[in-house]
């Protein structure tokens, strides 16, 4: 029988850090592909006007997914902090306050958005405004999904995450091809986003329960060890010095909620201007757009599944006065590999996989490899504010801010043309990329600037990179 006391040792850092990404990672390529395939599907389903207006809706959900995002970000830093002052049974009864509030938001967002979805359609040069009321609806449902996934991911249950991710696509999937395929057109595209953030809520509340029932050490108060002897749980002791540092560093939720929703808000900006741009002042060649977009953006939203995997890493290494940059690496370089893969064949063979997947849609492949390379650059930027958000760094806002404005300018400029879009649209995402590295690295490179004393910076709780 295996010592309590002195438990076998596990597998390496680096082997944990890449199991870790690596369950996530499966179910985002899963994902993706689910999403890539119903896209293709409803490409020849529908006209290229209503297939360019379904990349619309697709952007508007992405936009008001951020304050979910957001959420997830500030719940995983407070459930972070409880479980390391060893108050792991605060945690319930604050995310039970949290889900009444985010009921409460739900039903009024989507009673606003009955109301407003037809002017909406106009703004947008849309044929129809059935399909943005249940996109902002399931915009509204992915916060509390978000509330759940990040209590899920302060435990780093990743396996869990995965699980939940894949019933989502499922949903998805199978109600998008359903619907439009029924006739439904782009307002079957919205009911189906809004049906699958219902099932994905419903699948982490459930999977939220079982692991404070299963994983919470502070729900119980005694235990039996080998010999048949009862003894007391303590909860786990602070260190007084270390935790007088580490709450000099640890801001509110409203500040890390605030924090989040602005710079996730900004990179869902970063990723969709193009889309929304170019369809207003090129309407009529916005399907063939949103092909070459659909192939590129896949990077994006694998960024934002590995970085489920990385936001935890990053902040539990905080607590404990470390960095997650073994980590970090993992998750940039399992990225980087279906980037390279799809940079090769938009520069090789881009009109041929335009014309397997989406028919007709072929005029724009000429610019593919510039849009990948965009989202390559993008992805790269998302994980990075993922680590600085979650070690509390809010000056990331100010490049993300800077970022969105030059490339509102930029696309303007290039008025609707798609080569142009692509191409200032890789130039400011490359621009925006390199500026987080070199925020990230200062930050790095200064690990002791946290101390308030000099004997505690010098006595090893603060330590380096892990």
């Amino acid at each position: 029988m295996a010592d309590p006391q002195n438990p076998p040792p596990g597998p390496p850092k680096g082997i944990r850090a890449l199991l870790g990404a690596g369950w996530l990672a499966m179910a985002g390529v899963i994902a993706s592909f689910a999403n890539v395939a119903v896209t293709i599907v409803i490409a020849r389903l529908l006209t290229s006007r209503d297939y360019g207006a379904s990349a619309q809706l697709i952007v508007i959900f992405l936009v008001l997914s951020m304050p979910g995002s957001a959420v997830l970000v500030a719940v995983v830093r407070r459930v972070s902090a409880l479980d390391a002052e060893g108050r792991s049974d605060q945690v319930d009864p604050w995310a039970f306050r949290l889900r009444v509030w985010m009921l409460a938001a739900v039903v009024a967002v989507t009673i606003v958005s009955f109301v407003a979805s037809n002017f909406l359609a106009r703004q947008l040069s849309m044929t129809s405004g059935g399909g943005i009321a249940p996109v902002f609806c399931a915009g509204s449902l992915f916060v509390l999904v978000c509330t759940e996934r990040g209590i899920v991911q302060a435990r780093r249950s990743y396996d869990d995450m995965a699980k939940n991710l894949l019933v989502e696509a499922a949903i998805r999937t199978a109600l998008t091809v359903a619907l439009v395929w029924g006739g439904l057109g782009i307002a079957g595209v919205g009911i189906a986003i809004a049906a699958s953030e219902l099932g994905a809520e419903a699948d982490a509340f459930v999977r939220v329960r079982r692991l404070s029932r299963n994983n919470n050490p502070t729900l119980e108060t005694a235990k039996v060890d080998p010999t048949g002897e009862i003894i007391p749980i303590v909860p786990p002791e602070v260190d007084p010095e270390l935790s007088m540092v580490q709450g000099s560093r640890h801001s509110g939720v409203g500040a890390d909620l605030a924090r989040a929703l602005t710079s996730l808000a900004l990179l869902a900006l970063l990723e969709g201007l193009d889309v929304i741009i170019l369809g207003r002042l090129n309407p009529h060649g916005s399907g063939e757009y949103a092909a070459i977009s659909t192939v590129a953006k896949v990077l994006f939203f694998a960024a934002m599944v590995l970085s489920a995997y990385l936001l935890p890493e990053a902040t539990t290494s905080w607590h404990r006065g470390e960095h997650a940059i073994r980590q970090l690496v993992v998750t940039i370089s399992i990225l980087l590999v279906p980037a390279a893969i799809a940079e090769v064949i938009s520069i090789a063979a881009p009109t041929e996989l335009l014309r397997i997947g989406f028919g007709g849609l072929t005029a724009d492949a000429g610019s593919m490899a510039s849009l990948v390379g965009a989202m390559t650059f993008l992805s790269v930027s998302v994980v990075l504010t993922y680590y600085l958000l979650g070690v509390g760094q809010g000056s990331v806002i100010a490049f993300l801010a800077v970022a969105s404005v030059a490339l509102v300018v930029s696309l303007e400029i290039a008025g609707g043309k798609p080569g142009l879009t692509a191409q200032f649209d890789m130039y400011i995402q490359a621009a925006l990329m390199f500026g987080l590295a070199a925020k990230l690295y200062a930050f790095v490179m200064k690990p002791r600037a946290i101390a308030t004393r000099p004997e505690i910076a010098n006595s090893g709780k603060i330590a380096g990179t892990s």
